[in-house]
């Protein structure tokens, strides 16, 4: 428990915590409109969820970057994007599992006790992301 009264929220945490929010948003509007052609509105949805995925890509990025940038280490830049990419990975899990689960009725007969798995996935990203993002302090 004390690990996660380490975690200070920065710039850096923030923008990528917000992307991992409205990204899959976007991306789902933007797969549904090139799954499903002839919709109305669909240049639109094209232009601005591709608008909106470029721009967070983008300022994840800078973030991780710049949180890089004071780190001196090569082994401690390689430990940083590895925990944040396992925490990228523990997230996308956690939605594969709830979009089967939703989808194709996996799991139902566990009843909602089974989002407690995702829940705790997602959280469990998140906190890997928050650890990564925290500098170290010397």
């Amino acid at each position: 428990m004390q690990e996660l009264n380490k975690i200070r929220v920065t710039w850096q945490l923030a923008v990528i915590v917000c992307a991992l929010a409205f990204l899959p948003v976007a991306a789902v509007a933007l797969i549904s409109v090139i799954a499903e052609p002839g919709q109305r509105g669909e240049s639109g949805v094209k232009i601005v969820c591709g608008s909106v995925i470029v721009f967070g890509v983008l300022l994840c990025v800078l973030a991780v970057r710049s949180r890089l940038s004071p780190v001196t280490s090569s082994d401690e830049r390689i430990s940083v994007l590895k925990l944040i990419a396992l925490g990228v990975l523990v997230i996308a899990a956690a939605a594969g599992l709830t979009a089967v689960s939703y989808f194709f009725g996996t799991f139902s007969a566990m009843g909602s006790q089974w989002y407690l798995v995702p829940t705790g996935l997602y959280v469990a990203g998140l906190v890997m992301i928050g650890r990564a993002m925290v500098p170290d302090e010397d």
